[in-house]
């Protein structure tokens, strides 16, 4: 294992002094040494550990425990580890718009399962990076999902797993011909978040995959940061997309062109970049576009990332699933991608939000001058 070192950035050492951070210790540790990362003009490395629960997949969390935090002398690029049991844990969630037979394919794991072997495993892996990471606990956020299913899915991961530090909702867009609200819930369930995990002060983080970026998103952040501006944080996926569609538009897909937008840049610079992760499949073989893609991602205020070459189209078994293996798992030698992804993201990048304290300098502006709807657990319609 590998730990981050002390950083040289001034304001960085002073604010782990004013929050009482220390190195390589557990507990308080862990969210020490993850917050040195993320909080320098670098990439942390977030790392979507949806990964087969089995030994195929144990090459994987060796190489994540290597460049773990772990001794003072090392720097680490890594930010945070999401983890994924497979499935919702009643295994009673037959409602998934998109997937086959309604069923949701994430979660703490199936309760009823007499074996319990992916939530064996998955605890398993995250005992071995306990104290150098924090860890999210993955949950299907997809619209109108029945209150009691995400509730259960967030109590599980609080109770019956030791080491998960947060939730990491997915599915979590609402900017759709279908109801763009949603906001509420979101602020809802990020609180409900933070006072079920909220027993110790570094635990209750929350991230939403918005997969994606648009105005819209801008209530989302305004209204759930505005809940928790500073400790326990909140995150926000805003790219999640294959290689070739985060530098080019077509008919699927116009993220260039909205990045491009002046009023997103209005509000989406004002936030810390710390708080934006850009995941980007289908990374070229040989790796080219790896520097590319960082660049762009600071161009694009987002300090947090995750490069795969995955999918794998000769696994027969799951040739679509950009998640299965960690990136460079396919490649030779093994992890070479992966290696190299973890050493650039430790390159200096210059960001567009103009704050110099991380997130105590944000100054969003109010979310078109209106108030932000009241929490509640319902999905509610336009404007809530």
């Amino acid at each position: 294992m590998r730990c981050s070192s002390p950083l040289r950035l001034v304001d960085t050492v002073a604010l782990a002094l004013t929050l009482g951070l220390g190195s390589c210790t557990n507990d308080v540790g862990e969210t020490a040494q993850t917050s040195q990362a993320l909080y320098s003009n670098r990439h942390s490395v977030t790392i979507p550990a949806y990964f087969q629960k089995d030994s195929t997949s144990l090459p994987d969390w060796d190489r994540i425990e290597y460049w773990a935090p772990g001794s003072s002398d090392d720097e680490s690029p890594l930010g945070y580890i999401i983890v994924n049991a497979g499935r919702d844990w009643r295994a009673t969630d037959t409602g998934h718009p998109r997937n086959t037979n309604g069923l949701v394919w994430g979660g703490p794991g199936n309760s009823d399962d007499p074996s319990a072997t992916a939530s064996a495993f998955v605890q398993q892996r995250i005992n071995e990076v306990i104290g150098s990471t924090v860890v999210f606990g993955y949950v299907d956020f997809y619209f109108q999902r029945p209150q009691a299913e995400i509730e259960e899915d967030i109590l599980a991961w609080r109770n019956s797993y030791t080491g998960v530090s947060g939730i990491f909702f997915d599915d979590a867009s609402r900017d759709d011909s279908r109801n763009q609200g949603g906001i509420a819930r979101a602020r809802y369930y990020a609180n409900f978040v933070r006072q079920q995990f909220g027993d110790v002060w570094y635990k209750g983080h929350v991230m939403f995959n918005y997969g994606g970026v648009y105005n819209y998103l801008e209530g989302f952040v305004y209204c759930t940061r505005a809940d928790s501006p500073t400790w326990p944080a909140v995150y926000y996926v805003t790219a999640e997309t294959d290689e070739f569609h985060y530098f080019n538009d077509d008919a699927t897909s116009n993220l260039v062109a909205t990045y491009d937008t002046p009023s997103l840049k209005a509000w989406l610079y004002q936030y810390w970049s710390g708080r934006f992760l850009h995941i980007v499949h289908h990374e070229s073989p040989s790796g080219v576009k790896l520097g590319d893609i960082l660049s762009k991602s600071a161009e694009r205020n987002a300090a947090q990332i995750y490069i795969t070459d995955l999918p794998n189209p000769s696994d027969q078994a799951d040739p679509t699933n950009p998640y299965k293996y960690l990136n460079g798992h396919n490649s030779s030698p093994q992890f070479i991608l992966f290696d190299r992804q973890a050493n650039q993201a430790m390159t200096t990048q210059a960001y567009p939000y103009p704050g110099s304290s991380f997130f105590y300098d944000e100054s969003p502006p109010v979310w078109n001058g209106n108030n932000c709807p009241t929490p509640v657990p319902d999905e509610g319609g336009v404007g809530t």
